[in-house]
């Protein structure tokens, strides 16, 4: 370590020139970097649900929907005046970026008919297309046809009429949200008036909305990095060298990890800019470390080469060990299915093994050209002797971490109450829910105008999220089938028996309202015939009169396959895998024999599909990390006991974060997940800097207790001084606009704070207690106290 320590310090300049070459080309990259939601990026590609929305959302339409709702503040909708809007707001729609036109639905769309008796016959007809009625006449025999039709009443226009729907699906290639919501958003307010209320909802909605936060997001993060500065250059005793550092390395390795991000041409999700800041709270932590320990050096040595070569050799073990660690955490998110974790694991490992080099080779080097001045030094060892009041305190607060071991009955008081601690949270972390907890957005405040939208759309139609079930044949014309059809039929009522259904549409209720509509309005002939010609007679009453492409929403031309649209209340994580539960239990007992009820498309579909994934992702993310984290443990300090000690920590962090998140109605999802899991890695850094100096101050001191007590008030201080520096920095992000970022903010501080305290108190009891091996076996002393510099054996560096 002493040899690669000055290879570093002897080479410099030219290592410092080749990091700066670096950066500069992965600033280069950074001009193309999207910020941008990838919509297919969220999905589990190989998911058979996820396969099946791809297949059909063309043209049986897919998640992105947007639902806009025009309510009347007095009477009802049935006047010329509303109607016109809704008309308006119908054609204006099919302007709007990445529409499907084929999938517009209202009042005053064409593809919305109406099918009544008429002598001799029917007709299938718009039912307000292409005008509005002007007339009071017009008026009513308008809301006597919606009062009639199944398929608008309730659905496109509210049971008390007093409120009308459109929906208006996208299709799913290369969406622009910002630029789709930009464009609705201009389309309703254009519309807004003093008579009536206009309510949106929709992913593209949702999103447009956290787009619109971006400039109060950017003043949060923007106070948290001031936050940071003032409360590192407090803890460094006024010492400006211990805040450039590490904000130095923080921006310097943000670079590689932005630049990378471009450079591979990845979008990064608005939502994950915390990740970001994660990885940048693990470089100044580091960073912090580095400079707390050159200054150590250079007030001992008084020469800068020879304090920063001791500051890389004392910490290349504890950074490498902690750092890779860290890296595979990020790593092993590759396992999840969405592409969205796999590019964010390649981007995450590498920002965060650029760390390595930008805090343990740039920061000395930093360090031996920008030395901490003589005037500096005295300065710091008088703020050492005799400090403020309350760095007194703090540092009283060390005392009772280091002294805490040897006081048996108190440690044993300690350790039994974190165990009781460790119990209660292992059984309330694995009750955390996969998926979202709230209805509306969870992404959100609850009082934000996209929830209070959420709630208004559902108080007048009471469905707004779509599950798609698609019937697929094994032949041409198999939704003729008279099996097929009572199936389907049979299947819409079952899953209408769940409250949180507010009702389903497919192709048989067109079946069953024609065949009423042929026998002169006769609800008695409201039901689906026993046979092959009749079910296709009905089909074709229906193609024959209306427009082309008016059925495709229903089935395929050649009446292979259909879709079922069953319309939900929310799609909180619960009431997805209900629905899809029970959707399953009727499937397997009710097998087709020339066609399958397939699961699932639609919002619902891929929201069921990536909660699925995310289970099983999780698990496999969080034991891999641990395992690797034992392993690698245990192989650095070639110890068993090391490796579980260093684990305790985590276990702690990690079944108290997950019970914070189910205290807190937190779900786990797409979005959470790569916080919780890189929290693994990144948690073990505090244990393994305190036990790597515990086990160097041994070296010199040969005495355990003593050696716990100088090691935490050194490097234990500087743990305690970045996580206290995290956690109140990221307390601000209560106050951002979005709840995710808030719950974030809170969930990272809760878990740094708790990750620190638990390496605090449980690593240096476990040593004091039993003197484990690798720390009082003999080992070399430090190259601090047998160097040689001046009797021409050994390597010297001038200073």
């Amino acid at each position: 370590m002493r040899q690669f320590s000055e290879f570093i310090i002897r080479n410099r300049l030219i290592l410092l020139i080749l990091l700066a070459a670096i950066t500069g080309f992965f600033a280069y990259h950074i001009t193309d970097l999207k910020v941008r939601t990838e919509f297919d990026d969220l999905l589990p590609a190989n998911h058979p649900y996820v396969s099946l929305h791809k297949s059909v959302r063309s043209v049986f339409g897919g998640a992105n929907k947007v639902t806009i709702v025009v309510k009347a503040k007095e009477g009802d909708i049935f006047n010329t005046e509303t109607l016109s809007k809704i008309q308006r707001l119908t054609r204006a729609a099919q302007l709007l970026p990445s529409v499907n036109n084929y999938q517009i639905l209202s009042l005053a769309s064409r593809k919305v008919k109406d099918i009544r008796a008429i002598p001799g016959g029917m007709q299938v007809g718009s039912i307000m297309f292409p005008d509005a009625p002007q007339t009071e006449a017009g008026l009513q025999a308008l809301k006597r046809n919606v009062a009639g039709n199944d398929f608008i009443y309730g659905s496109l226009v509210s049971l008390d009429f007093k409120a009308a729907s459109l929906s208006i699906d996208f299709l799913e290639k290369d969406l622009n949200y910002k630029e789709i919501f930009d464009a609705i958003k201009a389309m309703v307010d254009a519309e807004r008036d003093a008579k009536h209320t206009i309510h949106m909802i929709g992913t593209p909605v949702l999103y447009g909305w956290v787009y619109q936060s971006f400039p109060e997001i950017l003043k949060i993060f923007l106070l948290t990095g001031v936050v940071v500065i003032v409360l590192l250059l407090f803890f460094a005793r006024g010492n400006i060298r211990g805040v450039l550092l590490p904000m130095v390395s923080a921006f310097v390795c943000g670079i590689w990890g932005v630049g990378l991000y471009g450079m591979l041409g990845y979008a990064i999700d608005p939502l994950l800019f915390v990740i970001p800041f994660l990885i940048s709270a693990d470089a100044i932590r580091h960073g912090f470390q580095v400079t707390m320990r050159f200054i150590e050096e250079q007030a001992r040595t008084g020469k800068r080469k020879e304090a920063a070569v001791m500051t890389i050799q004392s910490l290349l073990l504890p950074a490498s060990v902690s750092l890779i660690t860290d890296v595979m955490g990020a790593f092993f998110l590759i396992f999840s299915p969405m592409p969205l974790l796999e590019k964010l694991s390649i981007v995450a490992s590498f920002w965060i093994f650029s760390i390595l080099i930008g805090v343990l080779v740039l920061g000395p080097i930093l360090l031996s050209y920008f030395p901490v001045s003589e005037k500096a030094i005295q300065r710091y060892r008088s703020k050492v002797e005799n400090p403020g009041f309350i760095n007194r305190i703090f540092d009283r607060i060390m005392l009772v971490f280091a002294r805490l071991p040897r006081h048996k009955n108190a440690s044993l008081a300690v350790i039994v109450t974190l165990v009781a601690i460790l119990a209660a949270t292992m059984f309330l972390g694995s009750k955390v829910e996969i998926g979202d907890i709230r209805p509306g957005s969870p992404i959100l405040w609850q009082d934000s105008v996209y929830n209070r939208d959420f709630a208004e759309v559902n108080k007048s139609f009471r469905a707004s999220e779509p599950l798609t079930v698609i019937v697929k044949g094994a032949a041409p014309d198999v939704i003729k089938q008279p099996q097929v059809v009572h199936t389907m039929e049979a299947f819409q009522r079952y899953m209408e028996t769940d409250p949180s259904v507010g009702y389903s549409v497919s192709a048989v209720d067109i079946a069953r309202r024609i065949n009423m509509v042929l026998y002169g309005d006769n609800p008695k002939r409201e039901f689906i015939p026993n046979t092959w010609d009749e079910i296709g007679y009905l089909y074709f009453n229906y193609i024959s009169q209306g427009e082309p492409g008016d059925f495709q929403r229903f089935g395929s031309t050649n009446y292979q396959d259909a879709s079922i649209q069953i319309q939900c209340l929310d799609h909180k994580g619960d009431t997805i895998r209900r629905l899809l539960a029970k959707a399953k239990r009727f499937i397997a007992d009710h097998p087709m024999e020339q066609a399958e009820l397939k699961l699932a498309a639609g919002l619902l579909g891929i929201l069921g599909a990536a909660n699925e994934e995310i289970a099983v992702a999780q698990l496999v993310t969080v034991i891999l990390a641990f395992t690797f984290v034992f392993f690698f443990s245990w192989i650095s300090f070639r110890s068993v006991f090391a490796a579980v000690l260093l684990l305790t920590p985590l276990l702690f962090s990690n079944f108290l974060t997950f019970s914070f998140m189910y205290i807190n109605k937190i779900g786990l999802n797409v979005n959470t997940l790569p916080v919780a899991c890189l929290g693994v890695g990144l948690g073990i850094d505090y244990g393994i800097y305190i036990v790597s100096r515990i086990r160097e101050e041994y070296a010199r001191i040969g005495d355990v207790e003593k050696s716990v007590e100088s090691a935490l008030m050194t490097s234990g201080r500087s743990v305690l001084a970045t996580a206290i520096t995290i956690v109140m920095s990221v307390a601000l992000w209560a106050w951002a606009p979005l709840r995710f970022l808030a719950e974030m903010g809170i969930l990272l501080a809760f878990w740094m704070g708790v990750v620190a305290l638990v390496a605090l108190i449980i690593l240096p009891i476990a040593i004091v207690w039993f003197k484990p091996a690798f720390i009082t076996k003999k080992v070399a002393a430090r190259q601090w106290v047998h160097r040689k510099t001046n009797d021409g054996k050994g390597f010297g560096l001038a200073n």
